[in-house]
């Protein structure tokens, strides 16, 4: 069975009917920062298994940075580089961050000085596949 079937098996047990027999690596996963199952945990273990990676957020906190040097580290000693995009959004990234942002040897850097850019989305090329996260913030009732 070709991937683009295997992929729409797993769309159809993810979105419609979870009877679908689907291949588990393409299955779609809801991440609900509870327990074990936390954005962070979800990054760490898609950038691990990466080539390359595009990580695309409004702001990066000294404690967001903290979690991940070691695991960037490390795919710097793989020669796996990857690209940072943030923004200026309501002025939350600080001087410090973007100072150690710039001395990760595989990291690009971008700056994106644009209004309402409050993105949380991550993008991993592995050698077979690509995936992604996408943040969606939680509604209030």
């Amino acid at each position: 069975m070709s991937t683009e079937d295997e992929i729409a098996k797993a769309i159809n047990f993810g979105f419609i009917d979870n009877q679908t027999e689907s291949l588990e690596i393409y299955q779609p996963t809801l991440v609900t920062n509870q327990h074990n199952n936390t954005v962070l945990e979800a990054l760490e273990d898609e950038l691990r298994t990466a080539t390359s990676f595009t990580i695309a957020v409004a702001f990066v906190t000294c404690g967001g940075l903290i979690d991940l040097k070691t695991i960037l580290a490390d795919l710097n000693d793989h020669n796996v580089r990857g690209q940072l995009i943030t923004s200026t959004y309501l002025n939350f990234n600080k001087p410090e961050v973007f100072e150690d942002l710039l001395n990760i040897p595989n990291l690009d850097v971008r700056l994106l000085d644009q209004d309402g850019f409050h993105t949380k989305a991550y993008y991993f090329e592995h050698d077979d596949f690509e995936s992604f996260v996408v943040a969606v913030p939680e509604q209030q009732t």
